[in-house]
């Protein structure tokens, strides 16, 4: 996978016992939670289709696992409730001026909550155009809210833009995640097109379930990866390739 158009970029996270900036996460496979660094790395879901399989296979698998994870309507307000933590408590995240986020819809996990209701960056997050393939970027106000056809939540054209190079960490959706960061998305490439453009200081983070995070998923050249990785169980770097 040729991920070359924006190479990953590890944000120092402050507080190292020993002097170090880097000391969160710094292991593979452990994981950055509300409580610190977990000697519990996520574990791999069970089920999936083989890495030869192609992608229509994988997202009719994601799909069906997130509409069954979803279905526990108890399980999956908890789940929320911790990424929710985790990531409020993230020293990134705290001290990010903006982060662009993605307005959750249908099953996908909600990270933000009632956005605003907690310190921390600014929000942005985009718009789809109804018709090519840029998604734009804009300020975050819940007043000015429109419905997408699709039925989805997103800024009308007046919001305000805010410039890629003022984003500091980005929240991103898919359908399922590797431990290399590859992200399986919905189709259509918007994001990877717009993670390509983003600044080198921004930081990414993929935001799913811990059983739709698998060893190996199959990637094209145009597929950008996550840096992170953000489930119920904590935030985790993902491994490099």
């Amino acid at each position: 996978m040729a991920s070359a158009a924006r190479a990953r970029v590890v944000l120092p996270t402050p507080g190292g016992a020993n002097g170090s900036d880097d000391t969160i996460g710094q292991e593979k496979g452990r994981l950055w939670n509300a409580r610190g660094v977990s000697s519990h790395p996520m574990s791999a879901s069970e089920g999936a289709p083989p890495p030869t399989a192609d992608k229509a296979a994988w997202r009719a698998w994601a799909r069906a696992t997130r509409r069954a994870l979803a279905h526990d309507e108890g399980g999956r307000a908890a789940a929320d409730l911790s990424l929710q933590r985790h990531l409020v408590d993230w020293p990134v995240w705290r001290r990010a001026r903006w982060a662009l986020v993605y307005l959750a819809f249908g099953d996908e996990c909600d990270p933000l909550g009632t956005p605003g209701a907690h310190h921390g960056p600014r929000f942005a997050t985009t718009r789809t155009p109804a018709a090519g393939r840029q998604l734009s970027v804009h300020v975050h106000d819940p007043a000015t809210l429109e419905r997408h056809a699709f039925g989805f939540s997103q800024p009308s054209a007046a919001a305000p833009n805010v410039a890629l190079d003022e984003i500091d960490v980005v929240l991103v959706p898919g359908l399922a995640f590797d431990a290399g960061g590859g992200r399986l998305g919905y189709g259509r490439g918007l994001y990877d097109r717009l993670l390509a453009t983003l600044g080198e200081h921004a930081v990414t983070v993929g935001v799913t379930r811990d059983a739709l995070v698998v060893p190996r998923l199959p990637l094209e050249p145009h597929d950008v990866d996550v840096d992170w990785l953000l489930t119920e169980s904590g935030l985790r770097r993902a491994r490099s390739r």
